[in-house]
């Protein structure tokens, strides 16, 4: 750009001295003008997809509770039939007067076949301990202060209960209890 000299000597720019712009001044605007629409054009357009997306995600998110869901169900209908076998099975050893400790865990430990995700099964007397379990070394453990004990004491026409999750005073890990009243 060229500077125009005054008089005096001191330049000035040319749009300040009231000749015309030069030529390509106009197209600088039309320029800045073409970027700026192209870049609100581009923020339309991705807000449009963000939003798009947002959509997606919920479909999705929405798509997966409901398979959870049906498999949840699904596992705990399989652990209640369970639950119920072994209950039946535990009678009728009690009748034989086969249900020893051992006889008992092995009995347990078949109706965990066939369920990966139950770790243990055990039964509680009267009082809340463990009666009968598939790990060794509970037997006697006091569980009446859990909630798969208390609710069959506080409300006795309980059938199927799954309980809140809990630590293992056992084993230290997470589990969601089910249980069933024999």
């Amino acid at each position: 750009m060229h500077w125009n000299r005054r008089e005096d000597g001191d330049a000035q720019h040319p749009s300040f001295s009231g000749k015309p712009a030069p030529a390509g001044a106009g197209l600088r605007w039309t320029v800045l003008a073409f970027v700026l629409g192209a870049a609100a054009v581009l923020a339309v357009a991705l807000f449009a997809l963000r939003e798009e997306a947002l959509r997606n995600g919920q479909r999705l998110a929405e798509s997966l509770v409901q398979v959870i869901a049906e498999q949840t169900g699904r596992t705990l209908q399989a652990v209640e039939t369970r639950l119920q076998l072994s209950g039946a099975r535990l009678q009728a050893m009690q009748a034989q007067g086969a249900a020893g400790e051992e006889e008992v865990r092995t009995m347990l430990s078949a109706q965990l076949q066939g369920l990966p995700f139950v770790r243990a099964i055990w039964v509680l007397d009267n009082e809340g301990r463990i009666a009968y379990d598939t790990d060794r070394g509970n037997i006697g453990l006091v569980l009446e202060d859990r909630d798969y004990f208390r609710i069959y004491r506080e409300r006795p026409d309980t059938a199927f209960y799954v309980g809140r999750v809990v630590r293992s005073r056992s084993t230290g890990t997470w589990l969601l209890s089910a249980s069933r009243p024999l």
